[in-house]
């Protein structure tokens, strides 16, 4: 945003009891930010604060992500009359809660100015909701390492996360509800444990499902094999540990997980779902499965196991892909076009 002349001011709203991790990093790297509190779900006094700041900043243009926020923008939209960008993301379906939420934002967003989606298939859920106005699709992007971990460091990695140089360790990384697909993998570690007793799974994340996944993973089949670890704050530490990251959703739009993992070097094998064709070339830098499908998975994972020696190269291959394509420079390229188009000449 800086090489663009661009100075944000991030909103960010503040939980009692939770870590202000977004607004701490947001900080460390400069970037001015507010923290607002709302009290209850009718409090909406903090829009006072938000304006009044933003318009000392000089803000002539409001982005939002998620429900709440796009919420709050379009209010801040009426107050002030400025422009307004809202991103969807994509939407989970775990809880009633979460699908009364989403039919909200679907709404919503009929409303702002414009809308960036990460995906066509996002896209397409907010048309179908009534969006009527513009829609960018502006993937989600990564800033690269300068290089991949050495062999050397992911051996430190392994060893780190208690993987065997033998072993053949497989990363799983996400929200631990129905739409991530957790269950089926472990349906399908079931099988692949007999054939491939080395194998190990590793499981980071935390959800509704995580109760259930976990006494699935302790059963005498899978006991020893799968290993939960909750949420962690350096995920590409344990994709950098793994011979290969499995993304068995049922539903995502572009996933961060997949590009991450490339990042690090790490191939991919994941459900042809979303955007996640984009990202993956079959048989080039991962493998691309049918979803909800444990027959599929297997196989896939078979694949992938026959090509164990080969898997770095995948990985590498699937890192120069995405760092050509799903660049910080391009993803900012594409803002900054949906940014002219509403501001003043």
């Amino acid at each position: 945003m800086a090489a663009n002349s661009i100075d944000p001011l991030v909103v960010n709203f503040r939980y009692a009891g939770r870590a202000a991790e977004f607004s701490d990093q947001a900080r460390a790297q400069g970037t001015t930010v507010i923290e607002v509190e709302q009290r209850s779900r009718l409090d909406w006094t903090f829009l006072a604060d938000i304006v009044a700041t933003a318009t000392r900043h000089g803000v002539n243009l409001v982005q939002s992500h998620t429900f709440k926020a796009n919420l709050t923008a379009m209010m801040i939209r009426r107050r002030t009359g400025w422009p307004w960008v809202a991103f969807a993301h994509g939407y989970t379906q775990d809880r009633w809660r979460a699908r009364l939420y989403n039919r909200a934002d679907q709404l919503l967003m009929r409303k702002p100015d414009h809308v960036c989606a990460v995906a066509e298939s996002v896209a397409n859920i907010v048309r179908r909701a009534g969006r009527r106005g513009p829609i960018s699709i502006i993937p989600n992007a990564i800033e690269a390492v300068a290089e991949p971990p050495s062999l050397d460091k992911r051996s430190e990695l392994r060893r780190s996360f208690g993987l065997a140089p033998n072993e053949f360790a497989i990363a799983c990384l996400g929200r631990l509800s129905r739409e991530k697909g957790v269950d089926v993998l472990l349906s399908a570690a079931r099988e692949l444990v007999v054939e491939i007793p080395e194998t190990r799974i590793v499981v980071a994340g935390d959800g509704p499902e995580g109760d259930v996944l976990r006494r699935e993973a302790s059963q005498p089949a899978l006991a020893g094999h799968v290993r939960f670890l909750g949420r962690i704050t350096r995920p590409q530490e344990l994709m950098g540990a793994a011979d290969l990251v499995v993304l068995p959703s049922r539903s995502e739009g572009l996933p961060n997980v997949v590009l991450e993992s490339y990042e690090v070097g790490t191939p991919v094998l994941a459900t042809n779902v979303g955007a996640v064709g984009q990202i993956i070339l079959e048989g080039k830098t991962g493998w691309i499965i049918q979803k909800d499908s444990v027959t599929a998975l297997l196989a896939g994972l078979r694949r992938a196991a026959a090509a164990r020696t080969d898997l770095p190269r995948y990985g590498m291959a699937g890192r120069e892909w995405v760092l050509d394509r799903f660049s910080i420079a391009r993803r900012m390229a594409a803002l900054d076009a949906v940014y002219a188009s509403l501001l003043p000449k």
